[in-house]
């Protein structure tokens, strides 16, 4: 998606036919990245899909009931929105040999995205996002206490059959 503006795309089928994401009809501000999704199978020859769908820029996790207020139109389905350009990520862990030492650790991972970003670029601006939160916690003022005597928790007991 090229603009920050919500946008209206139209998907338009007849007959008998694997609707894919392909088939929507984008407009120059809009890009469908996985045209081989499948959306839909038409199995009669009468059957006719129309569809207009809103998209538009965000970020994370957008659930239908944190959008509750919005009012939306007669024949309107809201559905939840995951904008995160990551399919899947994974770690691993692994013991790793340098010189006569063996106890050193390799960390490989897996980052598969949806086509919008690459691997590369999603984990770089996620380890920014990661850097700026610790460099704000790292400011946070913390005060020190002192336990009051007697305050210890209580030792549990237990009954003897």
């Amino acid at each position: 998606m090229h603009t920050d503006e919500p946008r209206v795309l139209s998907l338009k089928v007849k007959g008998i036919k694997e609707v894919l994401a392909g088939d929507i009809k984008a407009d120059a501000e809009v890009e469908v990245v996985n045209p081989e999704l499948a959306l839909a199978n038409l199995t009669a020859k009468n059957a006719d899909l129309e569809i207009e769908i809103t998209v538009e820029r965000g970020l994370g996790y957008s659930a239908v009931e944190a959008r509750a207020g919005e009012k939306l139109g007669v024949g309107v389905i809201a559905i939840d929105a995951y904008f995160s350009p990551v399919v899947k990520a994974n770690y691993l862990v692994e013991n790793m040999r340098v010189g006569d030492r063996t106890d050193y650790n390799k960390l490989r991972l897996e980052i598969e995205t949806d086509g919008t970003v690459s691997p590369s670029s999603a984990l770089h601006k996620s380890a920014n996002i990661l850097k700026d939160h610790f460099e704000k916690a790292g400011a946070v003022a913390v005060q020190d206490f002192e336990a009051i005597e007697g305050d210890s928790p209580k030792k549990k007991v237990k009954a003897k059959k």
